[in-house]
């Protein structure tokens, strides 16, 4: 059954009751984009009382002026086949904060072809974003730690080595298959062996 053979078989209360239970953001909206209802999950989320949504303009309700030209378009795209389009933007909400929400806008349609109606369905990835966001920034972070310990740790062993290079007592590194891995100068003096001579 059409969604829209559905709402023409119902009351508005009944109409409202049952979008009530969807477990997502969902609005219907009139084809000039009046909120003709609002879902308990989109009051909810976003702040509003049905008294403060309904027969009010999705984007101007929901969206920052700036992106209001985007959602008209997102609007008239839906009335193309195939009849939906997909986008994410910042939500406004009641108390003057916003809430990330990926949504979709679907044409409603007669038998005819022509839109009747839009609806909207959408879910809050704030916190998922959010989550990303921080995940990204401790990776970033800790990239960062790690290049510095290691441009640290290049730079110790360089001095190490230049101090046992060039200390005068005989230094001498061996594995633990007894082969010679380090012999310095002071070695060389004292054993008459150079280096090429003595290593492994």
């Amino acid at each position: 059954m059409k969604l829209s053979s559905l709402l023409k078989g119902l009351q508005p209360e009944d109409a409202q009751e049952f979008f009530d239970t969807i477990d997502t953001l969902f609005l219907i909206l009139s084809t000039t984009g009046k909120i003709i209802l609002i879902n308990r999950v989109c009051r909810e989320t976003m702040g509003y009382s049905r008294k403060e949504s309904e027969g009010k303009f999705f984007l101007k309700l929901f969206f920052k002026p700036k992106v209001h030209n985007l959602i008209r378009s997102l609007l008239a795209e839906a009335k193309e086949p195939p009849y939906r389009t997909t986008y994410e933007d910042n939500w406004l909400t009641q108390n003057g904060g916003d809430r990330l929400i990926s949504f979709t806008v679907a044409s409603l349609r007669d038998n005819s072809g022509s839109t009747i109606n839009y609806t909207v369905t959408g879910l809050d990835i704030t916190r998922f974003r959010k989550m990303e966001e921080e995940l990204w920034d401790y990776r970033t972070s800790l990239e960062e730690q790690i290049k510095q310990r290691t441009s640290e740790l290049v730079m110790s062993q360089s001095r190490l080595s230049g101090i046992m290079e060039t200390a005068e007592d005989a230094i001498i590194s061996v594995n633990s298959a007894q082969q010679i891995l380090m012999f310095n100068q002071g070695a060389e003096k004292i054993f008459s062996y150079t280096t090429a001579e003595i290593l492994g």
